[in-house]
């Protein structure tokens, strides 16, 4: 198993992201714009060189980071694979004052143990998103 800085194949990337529910509508394409342009980026390879994992950040290089779309195949999850991409990606933004996290509803604890915090003030608006389907995936109230 291997940890790489680069996508080789969009297609598996988009195929992993539709299975674990990550797609949010997002198409093939969306995914390489994305990931293009991210700086920061993890792929995690198993021994066949499949994608079984991925993440990716970006920052303005002083004052914050984001993290966000971290993915690991379902039958890979519990494994250690997404510690090993989040605290990739940690330390590839650490030079920023503060990293920010989007995560999907559910998975709190798993980045509570990995030293991030809830936060009393993050909100959202977006123009592209309906906000109907920001409150069915859990991100909005």
């Amino acid at each position: 198993m291997r940890l790489t800085n680069k996508i080789s194949n969009f297609d598996e990337l988009f195929t992993l992201y539709e299975s674990v529910g990550l797609g949010n509508g997002r198409t093939k394409d969306d995914l390489i714009k994305v990931f293009s342009t991210s700086k920061y980026i993890i792929s995690y390879y198993d021994k066949s060189n499949n994608l079984i994992g991925v993440g990716r950040a970006f920052g303005d290089e002083l004052d914050c980071a984001v993290i966000c779309d971290i993915a690991v195949s379902k039958k890979e999850q519990g494994k250690g694979i997404g510690t090993k991409i989040l605290n990739s990606l940690v330390k590839m933004v650490e030079h920023h004052m503060r990293v920010l996290l989007y995560a999907e509803p559910g998975k709190e604890s798993f980045y509570k143990n990995n030293n991030f915090h809830l936060m009393k003030t993050a909100m959202m608006t977006s123009s592209k998103l309906p906000l109907e389907l920001g409150r069915s995936i859990g991100f909005i109230e």
